[in-house]
């Protein structure tokens, strides 16, 4: 019998994630929980209203989480998120 693996979401130590794609699908949902377990979300996208749709539910449901405007095959915007600017 296996035992379920422990979430990467409570198991990482900074608790603080990027989230590229995380307006959308798979990285919304990765946002959201990692918000329920605590942790605090980056939500990364070009899709800028619906990141800011992410990031209102995730905070009305008690998460902290804040949205970042970013294409990921921008190397400036890259540059800029990384805060090397």
């Amino acid at each position: 019998m296996t035992r379920p693996r422990p979430s990467p979401c409570r198991t990482a130590p900074a608790r603080v994630a990027l989230i590229t794609g995380g307006a959308s699908g798979i990285g919304r949902a990765t946002a959201i929980r990692l918000a329920s377990e605590g942790g605090t979300a980056v939500v990364a996208d070009v899709q800028d209203d619906l990141a800011k749709e992410v990031i209102a539910q995730i905070e009305a449901a008690g998460g902290a989480a804040r949205a970042l405007h970013l294409d990921v095959a921008n190397e400036d915007e890259w540059t800029e998120a990384a805060g090397h600017r």
